[in-house]
């Protein structure tokens, strides 16, 4: 298996694991010696934790070998044996979702716990005053979860406890103890170093105003330093990983972006990134804590800042770029390639930086903006307000100028886009760089892109590591984790010398995490969903064999295109006054990203005639999603100027739960897409196709597993609803009637032009 292949749960195992590991040699790390993993080089424990895995697995095989020949002189099954731990992979996810609902380390479980002490301590204390009771209960329901946060995090070694003990440890001014605790939640090498800070006064832009800076160096290092800029508009006291890579010998460079807390100027977003990064750069080289090595580095828009640093004046600088969950070209985030509008991205987003970021004068300001902001319940009604012009006036209580130009000019060479859209053009060589995304990140296509372009380009140094984490996810331990490995390992490779990298610790990063990132074997590296695997490919996509699956009128998936010449159709709705709700996806609110179950999307399929769902049976062998998923659409509609369409793939259990894998939305302007179709006439019985690109993902469909799609016309808020407009220009000022709009549509599924979903499918199983 030349082109793809499995790569193991531990990068460090040598045992090969599958059928894929026999036909090809695997391409992980050597294991590092037990003494490393176990004394001062490693985490602790560590080696111990892989080495019994590995004498579990090796003792199963081996009973396994014997039963197998028993069986074959006597004739007999053998029951009772557990089989190896490979064999027992395709229920891991639901598994997974079980352990986290019920098991008794879990954070249900533990609120449960607490309050039934709480309740318990309350009946024990009714007898006396409500006064001592209600203080009684509080002071009891505290004391349960700090004690179980306390047991869980340092004796049963819970990432997510420990995660909470760290930002206690933290506010609570124990900063070493919360940076082993840290480092034991995301499976990283102990720190080595303190943290030493300092405010500076770095670059001066073109128009004089000054960008503020906080330096953070090892204690007691000389230096000088291989160096990390994070340029970030949200604030340098936020914690984006800076003491993390400080505490492992590199210094970090916090920047505040122009015209955002302590740097003068106005803030643009985007616009002025590109200038101010190579003023920075230009910066950094004269100080002498810099010793000639320089990596960007940012989540989201502080990815946006790095990729702007790398395709600056002073991009030749930089050895390195980690973009995490990011992209580099800025518009088609918000007005995506298919024609939707990503309302609920612009809603947060300009809620979170202009209302709940600003005026931050004490140090809860932000909390009680929060407070504040739920109680008013602003975005929820800047969700439905028409025209979309004046959603800067319902968020911030004022015109925002950057958001106006951006919507009156919605173009590539629009006032605002035209300076802010790509920020790396790729047409000059770049630094090495390695892509970190999520398949439930909206930025999720604009990562993908950006490694094609970067591999199109002729560069060589090129990785990309996908996790199957949402945008919000990266706030916990799991995430962190494949973040924190990515970053670490990369920077070790790219930015140390032969010397450093022989007496530091990292680098052991990647060998004592359970997660393996691209490197030069394998450039690219993804979660499998549903199977808790990764996959290492040379590129992406991987080769795949392209299958179809057409929806039938009994509203059934098939594998055989339907026969006969009879036309079948299945019609359903659309109204903008109550259109059809997301529940989880690519999407910025945090409470509905990633995968969530269906069954509240589902119920509507019945209720408001606005859904059609369809559902295959049940696998009998597994099968591997992995690539680009679309949907071609035979739609019919009632209305003359535009239409939408909503395709989205979900993965149901055996006992039926319904969760989402991937969507995708396409607008269509009806009379653009009639005169390229060649439709002269345009009237309700017109029958149009439509492409919808549904995203990338890597999926397993194990045995007992069903594949289903829902179509509808709505996904609001994340993509705006459609108001009778395809005209970006037009939909700005757009006000619908009270009543809204209704569109009657038919998705055809027979004859010459039947409906039909394209998964590429994994020539080898997994």
């Amino acid at each position: 298996y030349n082109l793809c292949q499995r790569a193991p749960l531990f990068p460090n195992e040598e045992r090969s694991r599958g059928p894929l590991a026999a036909s090809s040699p695997t391409c992980s790390m050597p294991r590092p010696e037990s003494e490393d993993l176990g004394g001062k080089g490693g985490v602790a424990g560590s080696g111990s934790h892989h080495d019994r895995h590995d004498r579990h697995d090796r003792h199963a095989d081996a009973r396994h070998q014997r039963a197998a020949g028993l069986s074959a002189r006597t004739g007999k099954s053998l029951r009772g044996l557990r089989p190896p731990r490979a064999t027992r992979m395709d229920s891991q996810f639901e598994a997974r979702v079980l352990r986290r609902a019920f098991a008794w380390r879990s954070v249900p479980f533990q609120i449960g716990v607490a309050l039934a002490l709480l309740v318990f301590v309350g009946a024990a204390a009714a007898p006396f005053s409500f006064g001592h009771t209600v203080p009684l209960c509080v002071t009891a329901g505290a004391f349960a979860v700090v004690a179980q946060t306390l047991i869980f995090g340092l004796v049963f070694d819970d990432s997510l406890a420990q995660m909470g003990l760290y930002y206690w440890c933290r506010n609570l001014c124990l900063p070493t103890f919360a940076a082993r605790l840290r480092a034991r939640a995301l499976h990283l090498p102990p720190p080595r170093h303190k943290v030493v800070q300092q405010n500076l006064d770095t670059a001066t832009t073109s128009s004089g105003n000054v960008l503020r800076a906080t330096l953070l160096t090892p204690a007691g290092e000389p230096g000088p330093f291989p160096t990390v800029l994070v340029r970030t508009p949200y604030g340098r006291r936020l914690d984006f990983g800076q003491e993390l890579l400080v505490e492992r010998g590199f210094a970090v460079l916090v920047q505040d972006t122009r015209g955002r807390f302590g740097s003068g100027g106005t803030f643009v977003p985007v616009q002025t990134e590109i200038e101010d990064g190579a003023a920075t750069i230009a910066w950094i080289k004269q100080q002498p804590w810099y010793n000639g090595k320089l990596a960007v580095f940012g989540v989201s828009y502080l990815g946006f800042t790095a990729w702007a640093c790398a395709g600056g004046e002073e991009g030749a600088e930089v050895d390195l770029i980690v973009p995490v969950v990011s992209q580099s070209r800025v518009r088609c985030a918000c007005f995506l390639p298919g024609g939707g509008i990503s309302l609920e991205l612009v809603v947060l987003w300009l809620y979170l930086v202009l209302r709940l970021l600003s005026r931050l004068r004490a140090p809860y300001d932000f909390a009680k903006n929060c407070v504040t902001g739920f109680l008013e319940g602003l975005p929820h009604k800047a969700f439905r307000t028409l025209p979309m012009a004046d959603l800067d006036v319902m968020l911030t209580g004022h015109r925002v100028p950057f958001f106006q130009d951006a919507l009156e000019h919605p173009s590539p060479d629009g006032v605002f886009w035209r300076n802010s859209n790509v920020l790396c053009d790729f047409q000059r060589p770049i630094a090495p760089v390695h892509i970190v995304s999520g398949w439930y990140d909206f930025f999720l296509a604009g990562s993908l892109a950006d490694f094609q372009r970067a591999r199109a380009a002729g560069q060589q140094d090129v990785y990309m590591t996908v996790g199957d984490f949402a945008h919000w996810d990266l706030l916990g331990p799991e995430a962190q984790g494949i973040m924190h490995s990515t970053l670490l390992g990369s920077l070790n490779e790219h930015l140390r010398t032969e010397e450093h990298k022989d007496c530091d610790s990292s680098r052991h990063t990647l060998r004592t995490s359970r997660i393996p990132v691209g490197n030069r074997c394998h450039p690219v590296c993804v979660e499998i969903i549903n199977a808790g695997e990764w996959l290492q490919m040379d590129d992406w996509p991987p080769p795949a064999t392209a299958t179809t699956m057409f929806p039938t009128v009994a509203n059934r998936l098939q594998w055989q295109a339907p026969t006969g010449a009879a036309e079948g159709s299945l019609p359903y709705l659309y109204r903008s006054a109550a259109p059809m709700p997301s529940a989880g996806g690519p999407s910025f609110n945090m409470w509905n990203a990633g995968r969530h179950n269906q069954f509240w999307i589902e119920r509507r399929a019945g209720r408001g005639r606005d859904l059609l769902i369809f559902t295959s049976e049940a696998m009998t062998d597994a099968i591997e999603v992995v690539g680009n998923v679309s949907f071609m659409a035979y739609v019919s509609s009632d209305s003359t100027t535009s239409f939408d369409v909503v395709a989205r793939l979900c993965c149901v259990s055996p006992w039926g739960i319904s969760r989402n894998i991937c969507e995708g939305v396409a607008r269509v302007d009806v009379r653009k897409l009639a005169k390229e179709q060649g439709h002269e006439a345009v009237d309700a019985s017109t029958i149009f196709r439509v492409d919808v690109d549904m995203g990338a993902t890597a999926c397993k469909f194990p045995p007992g597993y069903r594949v289903r799609l829902h179509v509808t016309s709505a996904a609001h808020p994340r993509w705006m609803k459609n108001v009778g407009s395809a005209d970006l220009t037009e939909i700005r000022n757009k006000i619908l009637p009270p009543e809204g709009i209704e569109m009657r549509m038919k998705l055809h599924l027979s004859g010459a032009k039947a409906s039909s979903l394209h998964l590429p499918q994994l020539r080898e199983p997994l």
